[in-house]
């Protein structure tokens, strides 16, 4: 659960986590301190982020998980530290293995399911009580004040934390690994510069409607999640299986990027090259929009820039919506189980309030549903 790293394999992890990984940034903060005062085991930062992210990954691919499991890991992770350091005190263990324990139960705090929220929080609570009975309160309180100050920034990271892009803790490995010999994905994969993919999505290519559907698709989402320039054809050609360089730029949320490839790979109806992971695809297709003030100290003024995605956006972009109900509506119209007017009517009803002729659905369709 927690091994040595050396000296070059620390420094490596602090270069690709350091810059902004919240979870990163609050063991370095929460640990430092107390890695002073420990005497004699030689833990650094890096190596306790190493062990919360393989005890957090143990939790989330665990079926079951009951409190003589979770006293357990505790156990595990003593043992570790023995094996690093064979005369470690029980003073050092217990503090490396409480900052462990307790960061992963500050995650769980923040996980939108109660299996975590709820179950492994008291479990690890529980954990945590029994085996620090005589830990210093005051020390204790510091800890907890410091790791508090992250509380915004682990909810938006956990919950958007998705084990089956990628577990932190092979992340993590692959970053030490690359220390020692050149990259080697589990899947074959060789690395992907996603500025070079010129592939693209592609919708339903038999369903009934398909160009109606993609256009209802394009002016649902124009104006309010992509730019209102966004040229159609460009738009459509990338869920047409075309090769394209195009991107579209998204006005809206990382997270609801993510939440519309998401409900886009559940329903079933978009598919795209093998040998590209989805997120790969969606930052080869779409930038986002981001706003910044530009100006000196006496005049700023806010500007809009778009910026190329990076696939690891889409596992720190915010919390994934469980619902939601405009994208919703959005997605309805590329539905395989619903017939396309019938989608299109509610549509309009839904936005509008009246019912639409064919000819006003037609104009919608031209000039966008949201027929403001």
């Amino acid at each position: 659960m927690i091994k040595k790293l050396a000296l070059a394999e620390r420094r490596r992890v602090k270069e690709a986590f350091g810059a902004g990984h919240p979870l990163y940034l609050a063991c370095q903060d929460v640990f430092t301190p107390r890695s002073a005062h420990l005497n004699g085991v030689d833990i650094e930062a890096e190596e306790v982020f190493y062990a919360v992210a393989v005890l957090l990954d143990r939790l989330m691919t665990a079926k079951e998980m009951e409190q003589k499991d979770v006293d357990g890991l505790w156990t595990e992770l003593f043992k570790d530290i023995r094996r690093m350091k064979p005369d470690a005190t029980e003073h050092d263990k217990q503090q490396v293995a409480h900052t462990v324990f307790a960061i992963v139960r500050k995650l769980c705090c923040h996980h939108w399911s109660s299996q975590f929220r709820d179950t492994l929080y008291d479990m690890l609570g529980n954990t945590i009580r029994k085996e620090t009975g005589d830990a210093d309160k005051g020390e204790l309180e510091k800890f907890q004040q410091t790791l508090t100050e992250y509380s915004d920034k682990l909810d938006e990271w956990v919950n958007a934390y998705d084990i089956g892009v990628g577990r932190l803790s092979e992340q993590i490995e692959e970053v030490v690994k690359e220390m020692k010999e050149k990259p080697r994905r589990k899947s074959g994969r060789k690395a992907v510069d996603v500025e070079e993919i010129t592939a693209s999505f592609s919708y339903m290519p038999r369903i009934e409607n398909r160009n109606e559907r993609l256009q209802a698709f394009y002016t649902s989402l124009r104006g309010r999640f992509i730019e209102m320039k966004t040229d159609s054809k460009d738009f459509i050609d990338i869920f047409q299986g075309t090769t394209t360089t195009s991107k579209i730029v998204w006005k809206g949320k990382i997270n609801e990027l993510h939440y519309l490839f998401d409900r886009l790979d559940e329903m079933n109806v978009v598919t795209w090259p093998k040998q590209y992971t989805k997120w790969q695809m969606v930052c080869a297709r779409f930038q986002i929009r981001v706003k910044r003030k530009v100006g000196n100290d006496s005049m700023t003024n806010d500007s809009f820039f778009f910026e190329d995605l990076k696939t690891e956006q889409f596992t720190s972009g915010g919390r994934i919506p469980k619902k939601h109900e405009e994208l919703d509506k959005v997605l309805r119209v590329l539905d395989k189980r619903t017939k396309f007017g019938k989608v299109l009517d509610d549509y309009l009803d839904a936005f509008d309030g009246e019912q639409y002729d064919i000819a006003s659905r037609n104009d919608a369709l031209a000039h966008g549903l949201n027929t403001d």
